[in-house]
């Protein structure tokens, strides 16, 4: 015989995701919470194999409120947030690939934020299926569109494209970064 079922149960209701709140990179603090963010890529490392069984890549962001926050760097580079991300070798996020012209722009999804010799860090949060990372064209005239990312259950919405565009037309008046020349040019 199948078993009973009770229809007095109500159904239940698949939980609403909240929104997501993003921060500008100069708001970040240390604390427990996660955090939300966008950024320009303004230096990237190689994949390179960490003193345990990972690998990780190191790459810094900056935005409009850390440009204006804060007078440059002593080499005159832009004030950034450092971020580590540590994952299997396979799943590194090319960020040296997808920059020929333009800065790469990264959106980060609950990541914790540290300190790391007086600079604030931001490193992947918890296990593997928490802190989440997507990759955008950083090119004016790019479809905005994720070229790369942790999951496939990522989306990007019409807010984020917003974003993407407004750092993409921020990055490509800014002073802080300079243009790359492709051979075609020289």
């Amino acid at each position: 015989a199948a078993p009973a079922i009770d229809c007095m149960e109500p159904p239940r209701k698949k939980k609403k995701e909240e929104p997501y709140v993003y921060k500008e990179l100069a708001d970040l603090r240390v604390d427990d919470e996660k955090k939300n963010f966008y950024g320009v890529v303004t230096f990237s490392t190689k994949p390179q194999k960490s003193k345990g069984t990972d690998w990780y890549v190191h790459f810094k962001l900056t935005d409009e409120s850390l440009a204006a926050a804060a007078c440059p760097d002593d080499a005159g580079k832009p004030n950034v947030l450092d971020v580590m991300w540590f994952e299997d070798e396979k799943q590194m996020p090319p960020l040296l690939d997808m920059g020929d012209r333009f800065n790469p722009i990264v959106r980060c999804h609950r990541m914790k934020i540290g300190s790391h010799e007086n600079a604030l860090q931001a490193k992947r949060m918890g296990s593997r299926n928490c802190s989440s990372l997507a990759v955008v064209s950083g090119d004016p005239d790019a479809p905005v569109n994720i070229l790369w990312k942790t999951s496939d259950g990522i989306t990007f919405t019409d807010e984020d494209r917003t974003r993407v565009t407004e750092l993409r037309k921020w990055a490509a008046d800014s002073s802080l970064f300079e243009k790359a020349v492709t051979l075609s040019e020289v």
